[in-house]
């Protein structure tokens, strides 16, 4: 099953996912800032802890849209650091530091 999952995600990704199959103009930029923030998420999480790794997480990701919003990016970002270290660390009791310093 998790074979077919990845190839539909690869058929969509090389067709750019619309209806006529031409496929739309792949743009570089969002892929990478996701899998950059993505990275960085994963690589920071243990040495500054679950919050401030979060929080560079969305930062990044916002930096790949055209437009940077900061209001609407700093309220995200303390919306996720903040809620998702209640549901992880309260709610699922992963063992996740707020902050590593």
């Amino acid at each position: 099953l998790g074979v077919v999952v990845i190839l539909i995600a690869v058929g969509i990704a090389l067709t750019g996912g619309d209806a006529t199959g031409f496929g739309a103009r792949r743009q570089i930029r969002p892929l990478a800032g996701v899998v950059g923030a993505s990275l960085a998420w994963a690589l920071l999480v243990d040495p500054i802890g679950f919050i401030p790794a979060t929080i560079v997480l969305v930062v990044l990701g916002a930096l790949s849209e055209a437009r940077f919003r900061t209001l609407h990016t700093t309220v995200l970002a303390l919306a996720l650091s903040l809620g998702g270290y209640a549901i992880f660390v309260y709610g699922f009791r992963m063992p996740f530091d707020a902050f590593g310093w």
